[in-house]
């Protein structure tokens, strides 16, 4: 990712107090997950199943996940389903044949309500 990304925003919203103790870890992912099987540039005009990982608290608390697709480096998005099976989670696109890359939109809220967005352009590429 780090030689193909143009940009990579990231924003958490979290609640906390004052304390002795460390405030815990924010959210994390999605992220594809160490178990992907995808070629370093999958093909255009294909259909690519990433498995996702999400680490921190909304590994094992998460409410809501949404993430959105671009084939154009941000200009449009368009929704991008994730699927849920046996509690492994995997992000399944369809890649126009004229892309030649992916960019991620992704906000992932927990059951105390905070909340992680990340937004990557050019997040792989495209043969």
């Amino acid at each position: 990712m780090a030689t193909t990304t143009t940009r990579l925003t990231a924003a958490w919203t979290f609640t906390s107090s004052p304390s002795d103790s460390a405030p815990p870890a924010p959210l994390h992912g999605p992220l594809p997950s160490e178990a992907d099987p995808r070629p370093a540039r999958p093909p255009a005009g294909r259909r690519t199943t990433i498995p996702l990982s999400l680490q921190g608290p909304a590994a094992t608390h998460l409410k809501s996940l949404t993430v959105k697709v671009s084939y154009d480096a941000g200009r449009t998005w368009s929704p991008a389903p994730v699927t849920t099976t046996h509690g492994k989670r995997t992000l399944t696109l369809t890649h126009p044949e004229d892309a030649r890359s992916v960019s991620l939109a992704s906000t992932l809220t927990d059951t105390t309500g905070n909340t992680y967005a990340v937004t990557i352009l050019k997040a792989y590429l495209l043969t």
